[in-house]
């Protein structure tokens, strides 16, 4: 199209080309039910229609080239020629071409203010090439926006379209991009799934070299999450070999890039290579496609440089960007000054890289927190990133290991609470009988405090951090699997207790209550499962209650003790029409059914009256909200209720962002993963946990693992008899593991490990 239709406009008119289009102008509209080509066809030939066509057709070709912004201006330039040559048709592809390249561009308000004017003039048209390409930039756009509603919609009209119409490659295209937005909002295991299938369906014909790259470049960062670096190694050599046939430098070198950033983590030998030779194509590029994204690059190269060792030539690179910095936007300014301090701190200049960590925490917290979810994670991880580092040069200084704990928790209360945590200052004061162990991955190694009545102390852990998340994820695998016998459980939950608490272990004696504060791969940790070196299981020595914000602000059990008079919001089994997944849960419904009974003032929804409806306009009178029933461990968790349809519909953290639940003191979520969001530590907008607590509820019973449906409901039943009769809920919750455990059937912990409480202070 680039090619004929310039030729047939052109001066003189090449009827050949005219013949060709309009055969292909009848092949389209039998096949695809696609009129454009037809319509276009039908602009009378003129000067300005001519031109409109060549500059359409130099738009695509720069566009494929790399040079987005020439790109922009020869789409703009095409549209405004086809209206002048009254070619509607014309103007539509234009506008397409130019949303496609504010896609590419990243400007995502206009890219989505774009798509959604392009599919209203589209509405009446039968031209579905044009509709399901709009609806797949879009889809990007709003994933970008922290849209994920609004995405999801896009990707499955996209997804509709392309199938109906008969348009193989734009299907691939749309599932390839849903896939992308499943990544990104945390459903992992169904985007690895959907890559997976989407690169097995390019394998089983001819499709464009684009559609294999993509699910290669995708399924690599999936494969890193898992903790595969052998295998995301070979699927991002995959990327590379594939981007180095589009003759786009700027591609090539980010495939290279990104190949460089997995070898390091596996501690492959080629990641020096294939960086060297990424910088080395991006100074082929031209200075103002280069210049665009300057800081960006840049400062990636620069974290792979000290990652490789090669602090000095990191620390001149980022120093050469540092007025194109200035000039960032707040988070590369923000993010700019954290890996300038980190690397002073990395040659021991102490003082420089408090000044410039102290810069950058200046700058993050004067932002305004970003309102979409993809930002906010960004802004998450590197005020993390800076706070880590900063707390590490108070720790390194010698400072009082109270002081650095209380730095680390205004942190951690700035991403719970960004509002509250600047009104007020964490307390290192703790109660008689409690204590608080709190970690964070520091640039340098794995710091913990632990403090009690006596004060805070400090250490980091010397053991190398590969090896104890190695032995924390296989401790994880066997306590979330019933068939790992107890006897291999209890040695490795010793051998890990044994690395945490060190020297601090006879501290520990007089503890009845203990605050945890986990950090990156401790979040995944079964705490009540770990064993003391009396052979017991903390969960015997103490109650166990995980903070997701900081700081002592009350001594006293943060939910208050829960009356029978409590009015309460019972969701038991929900129905759901359609999902042979979703298997019938008997003892759910005895559950919920049960605890009704408990409560004279409860309201029981079970079955298909058990709606996302009714849920919604229900939770916020409730003090305790009970659910039992699936969960979903996607996506930061969510909980399956009945949709409007009968089908399945998910309550989700964004479903409770906007709730008032400051009455509710407690919520249980008796269902599968419901606390899987909370495995990355501090900072997952998504975490169902964290988003109940942020509406107001005091604390929140979650899940680990896919819970024993039998098990899960005997373990309840038990916390509810504890804590109806006085009993704080951590306390309860030991409580309940104890009866369990003594019953002779439940005594693994994969049955009464996996349930934790969690508090915001």
């Amino acid at each position: 199209m680039t090619t004929l239709l310039p030729q047939y406009y052109g001066s003189p008119a090449d009827e050949e080309s005219g013949r060709i289009l309009r055969d292909m102008a009848d092949a389209l509209e039998r096949r695809h039910g696609d009129a454009w080509l037809r319509d276009v066809l039908r602009a009378p030939h003129s000067s300005a229609a001519g031109e409109a066509f060549a500059a359409l057709g130099r738009a695509v070709q720069v566009d494929e080239a790399g040079d987005r912004t020439l790109g922009g201006k020869e789409a703009e330039r095409a549209e405004t020629l086809f209206r002048s040559a009254g070619s509607e048709p014309g103007v539509l592809r234009a506008e397409y071409e130019r949303l496609y390249t504010l896609q590419l561009l990243g400007v995502l308000g206009d890219c989505a203010g774009a798509a959604a004017s392009l599919r209203r003039s589209l509405r009446e048209r039968s031209y579905p090439w044009l509709r399901t390409q709009s609806l797949i930039d879009d889809l990007s756009c709003q994933a970008w926006l922290g849209n994920f509603e609004g995405a999801e919609g896009a990707a499955q009209a996209a997804e509709r379209a392309a199938e109906i119409s008969g348009y193989r490659v734009l299907s691939l295209r749309a599932r390839g991009m849903h896939a992308s937005v499943l990544a990104q909002f945390g459903n992992v295991a169904r985007a690895w799934r959907d890559s997976a299938d989407g690169l097995a369906t390019y394998w089983s014909a001819g499709y464009p070299l684009l559609r294999a790259q993509h699910f290669y470049s995708e399924l690599a960062p999936l494969a890193v999450q898992a903790n595969a670096l052998h295998a995301a190694a070979a699927l991002a050599r995959s990327t590379v070999e594939l981007t180095s046939l589009f003759g786009d430098p700027w591609f090539h070198a980010g495939a290279l890039r990104r190949l460089a950033m997995i070898e390091v983590s596996a501690g492959l030998p080629d990641a020096r290579k294939h960086l060297k030779q990424s910088v080395d194509l991006l100074a082929t590029l031209p200075y103002g496609q280069w210049r665009r994204a300057v800081v960006p690059e840049q400062m990636e190269i620069a974290g792979l440089e000290a990652s490789l060792g090669d602090v000095d030539a990191s620390l001149a690179r980022l120093i050469a960007i540092q007025p194109q910095a200035l000039h960032s936007e707040p988070i590369k300014k923000l993010s700019f000054y954290s890996q300038l301090g980190v690397l002073r701190l990395r040659r021991s200049e102490i003082e420089e890289a408090r000044r410039l960590l102290d810069l950058s925490i200046e700058i993050g917290e004067g932002t305004r927190l970003p309102a979409s979810d993809a930002d906010r994670v960004l802004w998450m991880r590197t005020l993390g990133a800076t706070y880590r580092a900063r707390v590490e040069c108070e720790v390194g200084g010698g400072t009082d290991p109270g002081r650095s704990w209380m730095m680390w928790s205004r942190y951690r209360d700035a991403l719970f609470d960004r509002a509250h945590a600047a009104e007020t200052e964490p307390n290192a004061t703790v109660a008689p009988g409690q204590a608080v162990l709190s970690f964070a991955e520091m640039p340098l190694g794995i710091g913990v405090w632990l403090g009690n009545e006596s004060g805070f102390r400090f250490r980091m852990l010397d053991m190398h951090v590969a090896t104890m998340q190695d032995a924390m994820r296989t401790l994880v695998r066997g306590c979330s699997s019933r068939k790992t016998p107890e006897a291999v459980l209890r040695a490795q939950a010793r051998q890990v207790s044994a690395w945490l608490l060190g020297s601090w272990e006879r501290e520990l004696d007089n503890v009845r209550a203990l605050v945890i504060e986990s950090d990156g791969p401790f979040s995944e940790l079964p705490w009540p499962a770990l064993v003391r070196s009396n052979g017991r299981y903390w969960s015997e020595d103490f109650s166990i209650r995980i903070r997701v914000g900081a700081g002592f602000r009350s001594t006293s059990e943060p939910g208050g003790l829960l009356e029978p008079s409590a009015k309460a919001l019972i969701v038991g089994a929900p129905m759901t029409a359609g999902d042979a997944d979703l298997t019938p849960l008997p003892d759910a419904a005895e559950e919920a059914e049960r605890i009704h009974s408990l409560l004279p003032r409860s309201m029981l929804l079970e079955g298909p009256a058990a709606t996302l409806v009714k849920v919604h306009t229900l939770i916020e009178a409730a003090e305790l909200f009970h659910f039992a029933g699936h969960g979903y461990g996607g996506e930061g968790g969510g909980l399956v209720l009945t949709g409007a349809n009968g089908g399945a519909a998910l309550l989700t953290a964004a479903d409770i962002g906007g709730r008032d639940l400051s009455r509710c003191r407690l919520v249980v979520l008796s269902g599968c993963a419901t606390g899987s969001g909370e495995r990355g530590g501090p900072g997952d907008p998504q975490s169902l946990v964290r988003a109940f607590l942020r509406a107001g509820s005091r604390e929140v019973l979650a899940s680990s693992w896919d819970l024993d449906s039998a098990g899960a409901s005997a373990f309840v039943r038990e916390f509810y008899r504890a804590i109806l009769s006085g009993a704080p809920a951590a306390a309860s919750l030991r409580k309940a593991g104890a009866v369990v455990r003594s019953g002779g059937v439940y005594t693994h912990p994969y049955y009464w490990a996996g349930l934790e409480v969690f508090s915001a202070n």
